[in-house]
């Protein structure tokens, strides 16, 4: 919804009004953050590293140049990279509107001093007192020295920071390392304030980043949503800030993964300003604001959810299909350092892929085949899905198909008859199978031999196809390829980033270079049209496994091909006059056997008799929502 033009009355007495000394724009909270008891700073720049390997710097500090890191105040200035129309916005809100009070989150594992105290400092630095209620750092069980407590072998420098130089915070520990899910838990759980953000742990604020946060949260209307900041960089070698990371809407990818995608025509029409806020379908996740009570009522987080990843999107997908919403406030912009060279941290194997499964089986119904299948429908225990499913029943929450179809309509994929193939895809004249080199964008595109004929089964062979059914459980190990319909894009199925395309006719590629290749996915452009023939043993049945067509180039470079061109495989006597590969492109013609693709149909986990392990018991997740999410509410 826009801003209201009428703001709502008071709901609570104001906050105190407490004055710091030298308190300021850009010191909020005063001058004595991380000043000790003695008068003196509590931690101290160290000098410029100089002749720096930037590399070896970048892997030695998890991911960013800590070295230089370590040089840098902790009370810096930072860039304000808010629209004009900011400044005014927040000026009015804070002079007429009764924002709640926050309680800011900060979770942590083996955070270096620098960085974190950074994060918190900017906090205080640029958050009006009346705003901030606590912060709350919470230790995901960090076992290096300066974080630890004396009595558990550490120096204790934490608690003495904490005890000596910040107000208003509290330490949290987790006895043992359990993960970002449930160290925020524990901080939310524990908030006093009305609401809580969640913040990274290598973050600064911007100015004016929690007025326009607390202001979406205000009232009934308030109360369901969750808002973003959105979010700018921090250059992970130089740590200067700049303009743009995460952009304010953000869809997924069939790995289930979050991906960033542009403004929806639906949103841009209710929109009559830039600072509007943003409607999106999912969030990154590591930045957001939201109603202390009403985040628990719903659910808060899966408890059997593993460390870190993919919590956001569960949390997106809940959110819309349970009643409330999810938008990016574009006037609340922190910066974020985002790590290249290096991890901070690491999470067991299976943890990742473990919450993907859950949150196909609890939220997305039929589609959450089509997620599994570009996971490679791993074999293993997912955990019990009952409570969560029961949740989602009691709280009448809608389908799948109503979130792609009114959340998310300009997705490529809105129901599972989008995806109609998903499989290997042989060329009947060669018998060869096509194959990336990497499945990367930028990768080649090879002719191969099949990996067995069993790939293919006839239309009879029923009991074949369950029989070896775990082909399919392993088939992402192997030149899979899947076909988004309504763009006609066609996609490895282990990587639906990367397409497949045609070099075209320009002449600034060099002929050396193979003429068809794999590039990053783009609207309106490496557009197939697949286009069915007759196979020579008879008409298609329903039951087939496979189907048998041209793929017809429409598009490349946004110009349109002069003569209808398709897919092909060249003979080996055939002239190439372009890369290595056999695989190019011929006036399309059907009477052509190496024009002819035997594409493999996307086959459903009913059909190949798969289950999933949950809890120790073999489960189907459509059944147990009632066939697809049906019993709910929704369309």
């Amino acid at each position: 919804k826009p801003f209201p033009q009428i703001m709502p009355p008071p709901e609570a007495p104001p906050a105190p009004v407490v004055v710091y000394e030298g308190q300021g724009p850009e010191r909020m909270h005063g001058i004595k953050i991380g000043v000790g008891t003695d008068g003196n700073a509590l931690w101290s720049p160290e000098p410029k590293p100089v002749n720096q390997d930037v590399r070896k710097a970048l892997a030695q500090g998890g991911g960013f140049n800590l070295a230089l890191s370590n040089s840098i105040s902790l009370n810096r200035p930072v860039s304000d990279m808010r629209d004009n129309l900011c400044a005014g916005y927040v000026e009015k809100i804070s002079a007429t509107a009764r924002l709640p009070r926050t309680s800011v989150i900060f979770v942590f594992f083996n955070e270096p001093l620098s960085t974190l105290m950074r994060s918190v400092h900017s906090v205080f630095n640029r958050t009006p007192p009346e705003l901030l209620e606590e912060i709350i750092l919470v230790d995901d069980g960090s076992d290096i020295d300066w974080i630890k407590s004396v009595e558990k072998g550490g120096t204790g420098e934490l608690e003495k920071y904490i005890r000596e130089g910040l107000p208003k915070t509290r330490l949290l520990r987790l006895p043992e390392r359990r993960g970002l899910v449930a160290a925020r838990l524990m901080g939310i759980e524990n908030a006093k304030a009305e609401t809580f953000v969640i913040l990274d742990s290598h973050i600064e604020v911007q100015p004016g980043w929690a007025e326009p946060l607390m202001h979406r949260l205000m009232g009934e209307d308030g109360r369901t949503r969750v808002v973003m900041p959105m979010i700018d960089g921090t250059d992970a070698q130089t740590f200067k800030h700049t303009k743009g990371g995460i952009g304010c809407t953000l869809g997924f990818i069939w790995k289930v993964i979050e991906h960033a995608v542009p403004e929806q025509q639906k949103d841009l029409k209710l929109r009559s300003s830039a600072i509007d806020p943003i409607p999106s379908p999912a969030m990154a996740g590591g930045l957001f604001a939201a109603n202390t009570k009403y985040f628990l009522e719903a659910g808060g987080y899966d408890p059997l959810f593993l460390y870190w990843g993919t919590e956001n999107l569960e949390l997106s997908f809940r959110l819309w299909q349970c009643g409330g919403s999810l938008e990016c406030s574009p006037c609340s912009r922190v910066f974020h350092v985002f790590r290249q060279g290096g991890a901070g941290y690491s999470i067991p194997g299976n943890a990742v892929t473990i919450n993907r499964m859950r949150t196909t089986a609890i939220w997305m119904d039929e589609l959450g085949e089509l997620a599994r299948a570009v996971l490679g429908r791993p074999q293993l225990d997912i955990g019990a899905l009952d409570d969560r499913i029961q949740m989602r029943k009691e709280q009448k929450c809608k389908n799948f198909n109503w979130f792609m179809k009114e959340i998310w309509p300009e997705s490529y994929v809105r129901e599972i008859a989008d995806v109609p193939f998903l499989g290997m895809l042989r060329n009947k004249g060669q018998q060869v199978c096509l194959e990336p080199s990497s499945g990367s964008p930028g990768g080649s595109v090879r002719e191969r031999p099949c990996p067995s004929e069993d790939y293919l089964v006839s239309s009879g062979a029923k009991e074949h196809l369950l029989a070896n059914s775990q082909r399919y459980v392993d088939f992402h190990r192997g030149p899979a390829w899947m076909y988004f319909r309504n763009p006609g894009h066609i996609m490895p199925v282990k990587n639906d980033e990367a397409c497949l395309q045609h070099r075209g006719s320009d002449p600034t590629h060099a002929k050396e270079k193979d003429e068809i290749y794999m590039e990053w996915c783009q609207q309106n452009q490496q557009i197939w049209e697949w286009r069915p023939v007759v196979p020579s043993e008879g008409p298609l049945t329903d039951d087939a496994n496979y189907q048998e067509g041209l793929l017809g180039y429409k598009r490349w470079h946004n110009v349109q091909p002069s003569q209808d061109m398709c897919l092909a495989v060249l003979a080996e006597g055939e002239m190439n006059t372009r890369g290595s590969s056999r695989v190019a492109m011929k006036k399309c013609n059907a009477a052509d056997p190496s024009q002819v693709w035997q594409w493999e149909r996307f086959a459903r986990d009913a059909d190949l008799g798969l289950k999933l392990l949950a809890g120790g018991k073999q489960v189907a997740p459509l059944e147990m929502l009632g066939g697809g999410g049906q019993i709910l509410s929704g369309p």
